[in-house]
């Protein structure tokens, strides 16, 4: 299996927002699309306190060939909770400094079947760089394209600008 990043984008956030209702959206987003997800959850200790690591990874297939993966890196520093103004109502709200990275990565022979022997993995190489280019380039661009959304919608949710 030949794995090849293609998308590579971090967002920060500082300011209140809902640590509970970001998860949720993250997790409806990929669900929607029905990707297999994976989750990692980590707490690192530092000098000024703990530090939330999640990581998430959303992967789905192509073809028999073809897979694609996005992963996520949530880091949340010292995160407080806050009651904040929603309309009219006082809700529970969260206030720190969030940033989330996000990687795509297309995968080739998945399955390894072209990773047998020295000779497969040449007809390999020539497969993907002369015989499929155009569909690889066609893949490649649909996972940007889903990536730059899932962005888009990110900092939307987030209140950022885009």
């Amino acid at each position: 299996m030949r794995e090849e990043e293609i998308f590579d984008e971090t967002i920060s956030y500082s300011g209140i927002f809902d640590f509970e209702d970001l998860y949720k959206f993250i997790f409806k987003y990929w669900g929607d699309r029905s990707h297999y997800i994976r989750e990692t959850k980590n707490y690192k200790d530092n000098e000024k306190g703990k530090i939330k690591i999640i990581e998430i990874a959303s992967e789905g297939k192509i073809s028999d060939y073809f897979k694609f993966k996005f992963k996520l890196k949530i880091k949340a520093p010292k995160i407080e909770k806050v009651l904040a103004k929603k309309g009219k109502k006082k809700v529970r709200m969260n206030k720190g400094k969030i940033s989330i990275k996000m990687a795509s990565k297309i995968l080739y022979d998945y399955d390894g079947n072209w990773e047998k022997t020295p000779v497969h993995r040449f007809l390999r190489e020539i497969y993907d760089k002369w015989v499929i280019k155009e569909r690889v380039d066609k893949h490649k661009k649909m996972i940007i394209e889903e990536s730059d959304e899932f962005i888009r919608k990110l900092k939307s949710f987030l209140g950022m600008k885009r």
